[in-house]
């Protein structure tokens, strides 16, 4: 089956709003920093979603068993049918779709034919899934064995270990003994866990985790950056191209405001901030190339997609024979620009464009040639993050020389 989504963009200097009317609750309008659309619709339960490098959006419906595939002009086709609760989507290092179902107590491979093979198989509620740059899959589960007990049709018993699935198609149990256990994100040296919080301690609203992984595959200690029940019932949860982590969730409880059905920025250094509300039920969400934001909302049955400023344009000369060199450009009014010098890890400079045009000073490397990358985030840098900004500086201070023959 093959139908086309609907489109409808709708921008906003501050907030972007609009009506998303469900049957069974009040309607309140849905408002974020960065302009929205409905990217697709008609859907009974969406859980898990996950982007291809080809822009290809893949969503998880519960209720229908189903997982689709929207393509870049919209149209979306039917990929696996007949799943037993499928939640959480990702892709394996060749591109592949992995599935996690919850009711079969597995998580399988989509293959190029359609068919799906099992990785994993006979562990209670495996709900949501993260892959490691060296191929190893991380399962947000119930129990590593299914055990005697029936499994319940509602969500009451909540996942409270992460699994390791290694390469080389060795299970274990990677860290456990949390309470309701759900999103992942990892990269090489870290796996973040949405929670709430640790069986040894009182309940929370809300905690998200990060787990170092060992040198030995092993977890480290558990830490949070960020404030304890800043936020009630988190569900998915994602990360940028500049490290800041994005999670949804039932209340975002901050110091000013408290928000419902929300969508949240967790910055690196600590801080949260909201970024959307009165969705109808945010569950999981992804970034696509271009740094455009996707939520599957729930029993709302849309997909939304937040849009991502444009890459920052730069103005100032490639060649220069000053250090500190001014970098000079525009972007969105209000943005955060991060400018990353011969790929640091880290920025060298940090400016807002208040009104748009910004010139942050950056100490090149002295008579070589410098790379940088540009990033433009909006509001300030609470909101979305563009594309870097590519460009190449070549610094030359030293005089000409004459030679006479």
């Amino acid at each position: 089956m093959t139908r086309r989504a609907g489109r409808g963009l709708v921008w906003g200097l501050a907030w972007a709003s609009v009506v998303l009317a469900t049957p069974a609750r009040a309607v309140q309008p849905l408002t974020a920093l960065d302009p929205f659309e409905i990217y697709a619709d008609g859907f009974q339960d969406l859980r898990g979603i996950a982007v291809d490098a080809a822009g290809n959006v893949f969503v998880a419906d519960r209720g229908a068993g189903t997982v689709t595939r929207i393509a870049p002009d919209r149209t979306t086709s039917v990929v696996a049918s007949g799943l037993e609760r499928p939640i959480g989507l990702a892709f394996d290092l060749a591109g592949r779709l992995l599935i996690a179902e919850e009711k079969a107590a597995r998580v399988v491979r989509l293959e190029a034919n359609g068919s799906r093979t099992p990785l994993v198989t006979g562990i209670k509620q495996p709900r949501w899934l993260a892959v490691r740059d060296d191929g190893t899959l991380y399962i947000s589960a119930r129990r590593l064995t299914r055990g005697t007990d029936p499994e319940p049709d509602d969500e009451s018993a909540e996942p409270e270990m992460i699994l390791a699935l290694s390469p080389s198609g060795q299970l274990a149990v990677f860290v456990d003994s949390f309470r309701h256990l759900q999103g992942l994100v990892v990269n090489h040296q870290t796996l973040w866990a949405v929670t709430r919080g640790r069986q040894s301690e009182s309940q929370a609203d809300g905690v998200v985790f990060q787990l170092p992984i060992l040198a030995d595959g092993a977890a480290g200690p558990a830490t949070t950056l960020w404030s304890r029940d800043a936020f009630k019932k988190p569900v998915g949860l994602a990360r940028d191209s500049l490290g800041a982590l994005w999670l949804t969730t039932k209340e975002l409880d901050l110091q000013d405001d408290e928000s419902k059905r929300a969508v949240a920025r967790l910055h690196p250094a600590g801080a949260v901030a909201l970024f959307a509300e009165n969705l109808a039920e945010p569950q999981g969400l992804s970034f696509d190339a271009a740094g455009h934001l996707y939520v599957a909302d729930g029993s709302s049955g849309r997909v939304l997609r937040f849009q991502a400023p444009p890459a920052p344009a730069l103005t100032s000369p490639t060649v220069t024979n000053q250090t500190p060199y001014a970098l000079t450009g525009t972007t969105a009014p209000g943005a955060r620009v991060d400018v990353f010098l011969n790929e640091a890890p880290t920025a060298v400079a940090t400016v807002t464009a208040t009104t748009g045009a910004f010139s942050a000073p950056i100490t090149l490397a002295p008579n070589s040639t410098n790379t940088l990358d540009v990033f433009a985030t909006t509001h300030g840098g609470k909101g979305l993050t563009s594309l870097p900004t590519e460009a190449t500086v070549t610094h030359d201070d030293q005089a000409p020389t004459l030679a006479f023959q």
